[in-house]
């Protein structure tokens, strides 16, 4: 529920659910982010954390800015 205060009421239900999906995968990687873990390899330099949504219905991968 955290990662979907900033979806608006009132949307099509179809709006609403790309909205979540968007809002959901933002709000992981502000999880990983703030994890001491995620921290420690951002820091390394190992990892770099990109948030993309697979669209089922045309196969594609669409990254998040």
């Amino acid at each position: 529920m955290p990662g979907l205060r900033d979806v608006p009421e009132g949307l099509s239900d179809e709006e609403e659910l790309a909205r979540g999906v968007d809002a959901n995968v933002r709000w992981s990687i502000h999880q990983i982010l703030e994890s001491p873990e995620g921290q420690r390899r951002l820091e390394e330099g190992r990892v770099k954390i990109v948030g993309a949504v697979y669209e089922i219905q045309n196969g594609r991968v669409r990254f998040l800015d």
